[in-house]
């Protein structure tokens, strides 16, 4: 699905689209996206696919009146998670997570331990895809917001939460007033220039009753929240993507902004952050990277007006194989492609970056480290029994080893070894005090993947191998990515979490990721991304 948020004049937003089914979950260039929603506004979308929009002048201009008004936060910048989110005024830029309907058997401690590890990594909110406003759905999102209440990031800010109301699933106009009267009044609800955050997935198609999208909408969502005591002022920004960007909002006045799902290449295209810049203008799309992650993260911070607001896709939507959060929850039945298949390396990664963009600077390396990432088989192998098939446009993609070399100004390596099966390629392009992406390439039967940081003379300064070696002869498709990490000290961070000796950076950031709470039918049409 396509992701872009568009909105009234001068504001901006960049999003990334999710996998709708299970042929696309596995698409090519699975990693995590992000889109950026908010504050100035402009938003941006990140990691592994990119979409573009604008959000209304009117909510980033009271937004900013809004926090030096109540003192409520400075103006800081923000990173959401499609996820959850609390109740707070954003003021600066932001990081949100996209969180998966995938919560059913979450406890207390479950979310605590979730909000907790992506707050640490600088994630600000958690954006809550949520479908039918009954049984667990309601008690989950209910535990959710109430523990955000009590959860405090490591800079001092409260961790928040937003909901994406899942269209394919909720029909109603009752479904949609349960569930932004229920929450968006609670203390853990995200704010935008003092309004409540509100997105959909969809529903572009659904007047809920009346003769046009304004009128059941306005109905449905804007009145019965103004009629609230005391009343709440909903920030509407629904993923209405198949709408004509450029009368989207104009003929649609219930909305405060637009987001569309797009942030992934469709096909043999290029991503690049032209689309964000017309989107700002018109909402339109581009671009293609199979190192998109790093590639996208770089983008969005080199963009000359800086998006308020990015939203990674996602924390945990398993079926669509981006998440960056660890594995837990209920994955969907059937995903066979995540085991062994952790990739909180990419989480870890997250951290620089999260912090370049919020300071404007690109933080100082004080470690090597190599991240490394690849997918377990060719895009040309053929499995003997996978009743779905390739996945959608698979034949894009590149069989390559993707690493991204961290070093500090002092770092004595020179040389990054890549060894696929019996096959060795030398890369001596690393830049002391910067990050270094390489990519090799391998044909032929594949083998395990070994990783090597060298110095000058040869001497191995950091290895390990892939927890996954690649191999042609596969039952069923999987072109999920294997994400590793290699650390001094820590030998190889491998892509499975429970491996001995794993670690996963703690440092203290703000950020919002997007969470999936709705049921897993609604799983092919998510509030993520992915390649």
């Amino acid at each position: 699905m396509e992701r872009h948020l568009r909105s009234k004049p001068n504001t901006r937003v960049a999003t990334t689209p999710a996998q709708g089914d299970r042929s696309r979950e596995h698409a090519a260039l699975l990693q995590p996206q992000f889109h950026a929603i908010g504050g100035k506004v402009n938003i941006s979308s990140t990691l592994t696919g990119s979409a573009w929009g604008s959000v209304p002048r009117e909510v980033v201009s009271s937004a900013t009146k809004a926090g030096k008004k109540d003192g409520s936060v400075k103006r800081r910048r923000e990173t959401l998670c499609h996820c959850l989110t609390q109740s707070y005024n954003l003021e600066e830029k932001s990081i949100f997570l996209a969180l998966a309907g995938l919560t059913i058997n979450y406890t207390r401690d479950d979310w605590n331990h979730q909000m907790t590890l992506a707050a640490s990594h600088g994630i600000d909110a958690f954006a809550m895809n949520v479908g039918a406003p009954e049984g667990w759905q309601l008690a989950q999102v209910t535990t959710a917001y109430d523990v955000a209440t009590q959860l405090v990031g490591t800079d001092g800010q409260p961790f928040r939460l937003f909901l994406s109301l899942d269209m394919s699933v909720i029909k109603t106009a009752s479904e949609v007033t349960t569930w932004v009267t229920k929450f968006t009044p609670m203390k853990a609800q995200l704010l935008v220039g003092g309004k409540a955050l509100i997105s959909t997935f969809s529903g572009e198609a659904n007047a809920l009753g009346a003769n046009n999208l304004s009128t059941g909408w306005q109905a449905s969502l804007k009145d019965p929240l103004a009629a609230l005591n005391p009343p709440v002022q909903a920030a509407f920004v629904p993923v209405w993507s198949s709408l004509n960007p450029s009368t989207a909002v104009s003929s649609n006045p219930v909305v405060d902004g637009i987001m569309t799902w797009k942030a992934w290449p469709e096909g043999n295209e290029t991503m690049s952050t032209t689309v964000d810049f017309k989107f700002q203008a018109d909402a339109k799309k581009n671009g293609k990277d199979d190192n998109l992650y790093i590639s996208r993260w770089k983008a969005l911070i080199a963009m000359p007006t800086q998006p308020d607001f990015i939203q990674v896709v996602s924390w945990n939507d398993y079926g669509e194989s981006h998440y960056i959060g660890p594995i837990s929850g209920s994955p969907p039945s059937g995903t066979t492609w995540i085991s062994g298949f952790d990739h909180q390396s990419w989480l870890d990664m997250t951290d620089y970056f999260i912090k370049w963009y919020k300071t404007g600077s690109p933080p100082a390396i004080t470690q090597d480290k190599v991240y490394y990432n690849y997918r377990p088989h060719s895009a040309t192998a053929v499995a003997v029994s996978d009743p779905f098939g390739p996945p959608t446009n698979a034949s894009v993609t590149r069989d390559a080893v993707y690493a991204a070399v961290f070093l500090t100004p002092d770092s004595p390596a020179k040389q990054l070894k890549i060894t696929i099966g019996q096959a060795s390629q030398m890369f001596n392009q690393l830049t002391p005090g910067s990050i270094s992406t390489i990519s090799a390439p391998w044909s032929g039967n594949g083998g395990d993947v070994q990783v090597e940081l060298l110095d000058a003379t040869g001497n191995v300064l950091l290895s390990g191998k892939g927890g996954n070696p690649i191999s042609n002869a596969i039952t069923s498709y999987n072109f999920n990515y294997a994400a590793e990490l290699l650390t001094k000290g820590g030998g190889s961070i491998s892509g499975n979490s429970t491996k001995p000796g794993a670690k996963h950076s703690s440092s203290p950031k703000f950020a919002l990721p997007t969470l999936y709470i709705g049921a897993i039918a609604s799983m092919t049409i998510i509030f993520f991304s992915s390649p």
